[in-house]
């Protein structure tokens, strides 16, 4: 079953056909240390009907398997460069995305959606108050403090601002939201 190429998995394939080609180029030397395509379940096979939660699942797996090797001192690929930069750009790319309803997506492009929401959804309560309004944008700030996506949350700070001498009550209940552990 072809999946549609969704970013997460273009960016992700990207890396792992990446990875691949390195493979290829030194068999023996990654079989020697119990590294193979079809065991790290990035056969080409594998991926293709991998819903894009379980190409998640299965990418952080492999970078497991492949850091305890470049971890263990008895193994013929201990330290290896190439496969440490790998590793680094494979969980670069799984801590830039979340699971949401079992669909992966961007950790920022999500937060900013949140984020526009919450300016429009402020917009309106300051033209007509509304405690209903009021209670969905605590629940998207809670959110996006949850998404913990320091850019988003400082652009939120300073959206804030803007409203302080507008609506000084609004401000505070917001900011406190906004601050709040």
């Amino acid at each position: 079953m072809q999946h549609q190429l969704s970013e997460f998995r273009s960016h992700i394939l990207e890396k792992i056909n990446e990875f691949k080609r390195v493979y290829r180029s030194n068999i023996p030397c990654f079989s020697k240390s119990n590294i193979t395509i079809k065991e790290l379940s990035m056969d080409r096979r594998s991926m293709r009907n991998y819903t894009d939660k379980q190409l998640y699942q299965a990418t952080v797996q492999m970078a497991k398997h492949i850091e305890n090797i470049i971890t263990d001192e008895r193994s013929a690929l201990y330290e290896h460069k190439g496969l440490m930069k790998f590793i680094d750009e494979i969980k670069n790319v799984l801590k830039e995305h979340i699971e949401i309803n079992n669909t992966i997506i961007h950790t920022g492009k999500y937060a900013s959606r949140i984020y526009m929401s919450i300016i429009q959804d402020i917009h309106s309560t300051m033209q007509e108050k509304c405690k209903e309004i009021e209670i969905a944008i605590s629940q998207k700030i809670t959110k996006l403090r949850q998404l913990k996506h320091q850019d988003t949350l400082k652009s939120l700070n300073s959206s804030l601002e803007s409203i302080k001498k507008t609506d000084i009550n609004l401000y505070i209940k917001l900011l406190k939201q906004l601050k709040d552990n």
